[in-house]
């Protein structure tokens, strides 16, 4: 699936989709939570807690793919 496909299924909650967006966005933003925290459990929790801020929300699904990063990674960095 490309990026459109899967915003555009998971905003009809289908699991399969919330995985690609996962997978998708969560290395990225695990990096940056690490690169700010230093500890990996931390970073962890802190990706994990912006993912599912991001899926729940779906106004936050908005925009294009690189949008989307600088937003979750937005998330992360507040969190």
């Amino acid at each position: 699936m490309n990026y459109g496909e899967i915003i555009e299924v998971c905003n009809k909650w289908q699991q399969s989709a919330k995985m690609e967006f996962y997978a998708l966005f969560s290395r990225e933003v695990y990096a940056t939570a690490y690169r700010l925290l230093g500890n990996v459990f931390d970073a962890e929790e802190v990706m994990q807690e912006a993912m599912l801020k991001v899926l729940i929300d779906h106004t936050l699904l908005l925009g294009e793919q690189q949008s989307m990063l600088r937003r979750i990674k937005r998330i992360a960095i507040n969190a």
